[in-house]
């Protein structure tokens, strides 16, 4: 239920820096980069942590992540591609929060020494532009008297009235605190904003989470209701652009999304089908939100952005006058024109790299299909990748740690693909987008059965490791390319006879 969860799942690339001199020359640096240095006190290279990722919302995209070295003395620095100002996280053995925006050099010391959020925040420091926005920031989390982990672990088990209860007394602590620290402090108005945030969003985010998600809430449908649970849900205040500011808001789209959408269908006769699901979901977010419009917008993003992950256009193309309508002159109606040019881009012409082979089984037996693939690999250690084109956590592996996996073990696995349950027209371009070099098989729907039984396929994605003997050492979700128990895994299995 926290909120780094409901970002679907955790998105990685790399971005490359620039020439260090440039960077560090603030008048060079683009109108969409920002350029973070940091400097970690009390660095200790005994805790094996030679990296540090940070975490930007994407609107259009997601969650991207990106890392950078850390050297051996705590110091290290990234360019970040930023077009408009957000919070980003930064992730050292605890989150950092810092408020960023393009054409800005920051610089960000913090203690590595420290466990616990609020000191971790009490010794963070930024010097730059934004100084006074980022140290007045951690000022407030470093005070801020809730620790939200702490709640979630204790509400986990609670009814729905009891969750509210609980709920509605720590969130009046947290507000007064709030209250009390707007009025004491003479805060910049994005800061302000982002706090504003804190205090009206994020507690409507936590009620959708737990109603969602929480097996409690589906056990007692009827006290989720009630008129007192629900009655924040309907209230949500009128949102501005500034206030994405703060990348909470994301979360937030997320669940309300969904949220509006099953409440939509109860009140419907009709019967969810896979033919009907776009227009009711559209159906869904035309009707809500009519007086709050940059909610509309949040939601129509939300929504697009999923088809648009997918590289699918049709639901756009066909409510285009729609959709353009509700995000004319908004924050987002360059961003969508500008992904669909590059969706449609890539499906005229997906380019693949030489090492990316897009075979067909010589054997028309789906059960013999795995000894094909032992037997092509001659004597290699092989790792199979099932995925679809729709799913999240599949293309979040591609973007984010199968490259690395790939380079580590370079000749000495074959990399398998199987794509399954997907649209054959999009299964070319996302192994373009995501460049994935190996050996890419379509499984056709009569074939799925088979191939599930053999390899305890039941959901995507899945691993299968074979040994050089040809036989399946394992077989599971698990065993993705950013668990290092893989390598651990594929090391020993190279290094056998």
């Amino acid at each position: 239920m926290k909120k780094v969860m409901a970002l679907f799942a955790v998105l990685a690339i790399c971005f490359s820096c620039a020439d260090e001199q440039k960077l560090n020359n603030e008048e060079e640096i683009a109108s969409n980069v920002t350029l973070l240095n940091g400097h970690i006190t009390n660095y200790n290279l005994q805790d094996s942590i030679y990296e540090i990722p940070i975490y930007i919302h994407d609107w259009v995209e997601g969650q991207q992540e990106f890392k950078t070295a850390i050297d051996s003395v705590g110091n290290f620095s990234i360019s970040l591609p930023i077009d408009n100002q957000q919070d980003i996280g930064v992730y050292y053995k605890n989150w950092l929060k810092v408020i960023v925006k393009g054409g800005e050099k920051l610089d960000l010391s913090f203690d590595g020494s420290k466990k616990i959020t609020s000191e971790v925040y009490a010794s963070a420091h930024v010097t730059g532009k934004s100084e006074n926005i980022n140290n007045t920031l951690f000022n407030y989390m470093a005070g801020n008297p809730i620790n939200m982990s702490n709640f979630y672990e204790t509400s986990n088990a609670m009814e729905p009235t009891e969750y509210k209860a609980y709920y509605d007394s720590i969130y009046d602590r947290k507000n007064k605190y709030i209250d009390a620290f707007i009025t004491e402090n003479e805060l910049p108005v994005e800061l302000k904003t982002w706090i504003q945030v804190e205090r009206d969003i994020e507690p409507i985010e936590t009620l959708l989470a737990y109603k969602m998600f929480n097996p409690m809430a589906r056990k007692y449908p009827d006290q989720i209701k009630s008129n007192d649970f629900l009655a924040t849900i309907n209230e949500t205040p009128r949102l501005k652009e500034v206030m994405f500011v703060n990348s909470s808001l994301a979360s937030f789209a997320n669940y309300y999304t969904y949220d509006r959408y099953t409440t939509y269908l109860d009140q419907q006769t009709i019967e969810v089908t896979r033919e009907n699901v776009d227009s009711l979901r559209l159906a869904s977010l035309t009707t809500s939100n009519k007086d709050n419009p940059v909610l509309q917008q949040l939601t129509v993003n939300e929504y697009l952005k999923n088809k648009f992950a997918n590289n699918e256009l049709e639901v756009y193309n066909d409510n285009k006058s729609l959709f353009n309508t509700i995000v004319k002159g908004s924050f987002f109606e360059e961003k969508h024109l500008a992904k669909v040019q590059e969706i449609e881009k890539l499906l005229a012409n997906p380019e693949l790299s030489d090492k990316s082979e897009l075979l067909s089984f010589n054997t028309e037996d789906s059960k013999k299909y795995i000894d094909e693939i032992i037997e092509n690999a001659n004597g290699k250690v092989v790792y199979i990748d099932h995925w679809a084109t729709w799913c999240g956590p599949c293309r979040s592996e591609f973007k984010n740690s199968t490259p690395a996996l790939k380079e580590k073990f370079k000749g000495q696995v074959e990399f398998v693909y199987f794509c399954y349950q997907s649209p054959e027209k999009n299964w070319k371009p996302m192994i373009s987008k995501y460049n994935i070099e190996g050996k890419h098989y379509f499984i056709e729907k009569d074939d799925n059965e088979d191939l599930f039984k053999q390899v305890n396929l039941e959901g995507f994605p899945t691993y299968t490791i074979i040994n050089k003997n040809g036989e399946i050492v394992e077989s599971n979700f698990e065993y993705r390319p950013s668990n290092p128990e893989t390598s651990l895994i594929l090391q020993k299995l190279i290094e056998e006879n």
